[in-house]
């Protein structure tokens, strides 16, 4: 059993050696390949326009994972392909997910409700709740609904 236990002791005195040893030539290079790859990809966000915060996905660390696993002869993503065959398999996927959602919504009657979410720079705050079941769902009403939370907010004319 005690093959199986890392030993505490041996492994702080490896740590240690490892940290006051000195980096050879090849450690180096990796060091500024990894900072080259994360380059391209911070470029990429800021030329895309993409949120920076979506780094924090494991979506985007698994994406990161499959790339660097296929190697460096993966073919460039078409955007036929992405717009077509790969959006029609998640829609597939995601209208699969709410299958069972919607059995339940008919067997309890779901309702309607509106949540009114005010987003800026601050963050997102909630406003009101709307249980808009008794509604007619035209959008005249919806109108009705959302220009009092215009004017309350004081949305700003550009």
């Amino acid at each position: 059993m005690n093959l199986f236990v890392k030993k505490f002791k041996t492994s702080i005195v490896r740590n240690k050696r490892e940290k006051l040893r000195q980096h050879n030539i090849k450690e180096a290079y990796n060091k500024e390949a990894v900072c080259r790859v994360h380059r391209y990809i911070t470029w990429w966000f800021y030329q895309a326009g993409i949120l920076l915060n979506l780094v924090r996905l494991k979506s985007f660390q698994d994406m990161l994972c499959a790339v660097g696993s296929f190697g460096p002869n993966l073919p460039a993503l078409a955007y036929h392909a992405l717009r077509i065959p790969f959006f029609n398999e998640e829609l597939e996927y995601t209208q699969g997910l709410l299958k069972g959602h919607k059995e339940q919504w008919k067997k309890y009657e779901a309702k309607e409700h509106y949540n009114f979410l005010v987003n800026s720079t601050v963050g997102t705050m909630f406003l009101k709740f709307i249980d808009a079941f008794d509604y007619v769902k035209n959008g005249k009403k919806l109108f009705e609904l959302l220009a009092p939370r215009y004017a309350s907010i004081g949305i700003a004319q550009e």
